[in-house]
C-alpha cells in the first residue's frame, strides 16, 4: 500500500468484494482520488488499497478492462477477469454523486499495484474527477512536462 501522499485525496468509503454471492467488507480498505501529476500519477484515477485485493482482484502489474455502473449502493465494478471473478463495490454517495449520475455505466481499467488496485476511467469521467478535486479540495492536475 502506498498510503497518503501529495495529490491523493482520501475518500471515506466502504469497500466490498462480492465473490460467489458472498459479500466481504474490507475493513482495512482505503480509497484515494489520485490526481494527475501528483505522487507519480500519469493520469487521474481511484486508488483502492487493501492487500486482500491482490489476492482476489489483481496482482501487482496485472490488469484488465471491466464494466462499471453507478447504482444506489455505490460504484460497482464487475471484475470478471480478476484472479477470482468478483464484483467490487465502493460506497460513498456524497463523493460519487458529484461525479457520476445514477444508472450511468461505462468501461474502466482495473490494475493491480502493491497493496491494492487502481481504477482508471475514460476521459469524460477523468475530467469530472479533476473538476471535483478543483472545486472541493483546490487541487489542480499537473502536466507531465
Amino acid at each position: 500500500m502506498t498510503g497518503p501522499g501529495p495529490g491523493k485525496i482520501p475518500i471515506d468509503a466502504v469497500v466490498e468484494i462480492v465473490v460467489g454471492g458472498r459479500n466481504e467488507v474490507l475493513e482495512d480498505a482505503v480509497v484515494y482520488l489520485h490526481i494527475r501529476g501528483w505522487s507519480r500519477a500519469f493520469v487521474t484515477h481511484l486508488d483502492v488499497e487493501s492487500p486482500r485485493l491482490n489476492e482476489v482482484v489483481a496482482r501487482p502489474r496485472q490488469g484488465f478492462y471491466a464494466k462499471w455502473r453507478y447504482l444506489p449502493l455505490g460504484l460497482v465494478v464487475e471484475c470478471l477477469r480478476g484472479i477470482v471473478p468478483c464484483t467490487l463495490r465502493i460506497r460513498n454517495r456524497s463523493f460519487f454523486d458529484h461525479v457520476l449520475k445514477l444508472g450511468e455505466e461505462g468501461w474502466c481499467f482495473v490494475g493491480g499495484k502493491v497493496g491494492g488496485v487502481f481504477i482508471g476511467f475514460r476521459k469524460e469521467i477523468i475530467v469530472r474527477l479533476e473538476d471535483v478535486a478543483r472545486r472541493f479540495w483546490g487541487i489542480e492536475p499537473l502536466s507531465r512536462r
